[in-house]
């Protein structure tokens, strides 16, 4: 059981892994920055996002279970790019964008992403 569990603690890619990290700890600063600073700051909140968090490093270490179960090497390395790929669109999308300059045509995309994602969650309510 514990040659297992080195042999897949030695098929991580540290590197992904770290940048995921970072990215992790970046949104969780951008968005509690954020939230301080319009003065809309819940626990509630936050610990929803805590919560997402722990859910993405579970999809890490499960992607990495499966590659060592699959003997394969890529569903770990796709789950930490998933994760990242999440983390960079919650940073720049939902928190950053209300506070940095951004360029008139990517405006228009975050805008049309925002009503999009919106209009998601309106779909199948009794409106």
């Amino acid at each position: 059981m514990m040659e297992e569990l080195i042999k897949i603690l030695e098929c991580v890619d540290k590197t992904r892994l770290m940048l995921a990290c970072i990215c992790m700890a970046l949104d969780i600063f951008t968005g509690t920055l954020g939230a301080l600073i319009s003065k809309s700051f819940k626990s509630t909140i936050f610990r929803e996002g805590l919560f997402k968090k722990i859910l993405e490093i579970i999809t890490i270490v499960v992607g990495y279970i499966l590659d060592y179960t699959l003997d394969v090497h890529y569903i770990g390395i796709a789950c930490i790019y998933l994760v990242i790929g999440m983390e960079v669109y919650s940073i720049i999308i939902e928190n950053a964008s209300e506070y940095i300059p951004i360029p008139d045509w990517l405006k228009s995309i975050i805008v049309n992403l925002k009503e999009h994602k919106t209009s998601d969650k309106n779909v199948g309510s009794d409106e």
